[in-house]
């Protein structure tokens, strides 16, 4: 199809998991929000590198993408560029979209 990927992705080096259905065994389809998927995955981080995606209907352009390997270094990659944050520390006054949803998720669910 010519249609372009919505949703997100989170790459490990065991397999895929992602928002969108597709037709390979590495991938396992998750219906979760992006911001729950990507905060349940780093309350269980378990030193593995992982790559966050989040796609719109935009192209991924191959400057974005980044893997993850510390916590204190978490990049979440978009067509609209990356977010990087330290996960460790507490949100500060100016942090991006993904960080403080994430910070709300982990809040809401007492982690």
């Amino acid at each position: 199809s010519t249609s372009r990927l919505t949703g997100w992705a989170i790459v490990r080096p065991d397999g895929a998991s992602a928002q969108t259905v597709f037709q390979s065994k590495d991938i396992s389809h998750d219906p979760r929000i992006r911001f729950e998927a990507f905060a349940e995955e780093l309350e269980r981080w378990d030193e593995a590198p992982r790559i966050f995606l989040t796609f719109s209907k935009a192209p991924l352009p191959i400057a974005n993408l980044f893997m993850t390997v510390d916590l204190r270094a978490v990049r979440i990659c978009s067509p609209g560029g990356i977010e990087t944050f330290d996960y460790t520390q507490p949100v500060q006054e100016g942090a991006g979209v993904s960080q403080r949803n994430i910070e709300k998720w982990r809040i809401k669910n007492g982690t």
